[in-house]
Parts: structure tokens; C-alpha cells; sequence
């Protein structure tokens, strides 16, 4: 709301984890003390509830499977406990599973 409306004050603090002035510039780009996790779990939510009306089996965050001993592309998360924003069932192709990666 004070972004909205350009109020003054607030309930933020002074400076943000990182150390730097917590301005609402700073605060909406900032990924250690910002509203950008915020942004992207509303995104991933609203997003899954969708899914949800549409599809079967709709998981928020589920892990995937490990990949040891697979060539994969440099780049990617392998370490065990990875995982994806949003997986869902007949997306493409009757019972096949689709992940979906959200970047905000």
C-alpha cells in the first residue's frame, strides 16, 4: 500500500539484511531481505491454484528425483533435494507429469 499510494513511513526497517538503505527500490529487488521470495511464492501459488482447477495431482515444491550417474547439462541443481516450483498431472499428455520453474 505505501508503494500504491507513496506514503511516507512504514513498518520496514532502516537498512536490510545486506546492510544497504532499505528503500522500496532496494526492498522489491533485494533477494536476501526483499519482497522478491514473497512476490515469487505468490506468483508460484496462484499459479498452482490453477493448475489445481484444471489438472490432477497439482504439488506445490515437489522434489524430483535423484540423478546420480545421468550426463546432465552444466548448470543445473543435481544435489539431492531438488526440487521445482509447481508439478501437475495431464498438462501436455494424458497422465504424464509437468514441472514448472517460476522466475519473477
Amino acid at each position: 500500500m505505501q508503494c500504491q499510494f507513496d506514503m511516507v513511513g512504514g513498518a520496514r526497517p532502516e537498512r536490510c539484511a545486506c546492510t544497504q538503505p532499505n528503500t522500496i527500490e532496494h526492498a522489491l529487488s533485494c533477494k536476501l531481505g526483499g519482497y522478491v521470495t514473497l512476490r515469487h511464492n505468490n506468483v508460484r501459488d496462484y499459479i498452482s491454484a490453477e493448475l489445481d482447477k484444471v489438472c490432477f495431482n497439482t504439488v506445490v515444491e515437489p522434489s524430483l528425483e535423484p540423478t546420480k550417474g545421468r550426463p546432465l547439462p552444466a548448470g543445473l541443481i543435481v544435489e539431492d533435494g531438488a526440487r521445482h516450483d509447481v508439478s501437475s498431472r495431464v498438462f501436455w499428455n494424458p497422465m504424464d507429469k509437468a514441472f514448472f520453474y517460476v522466475r519473477v
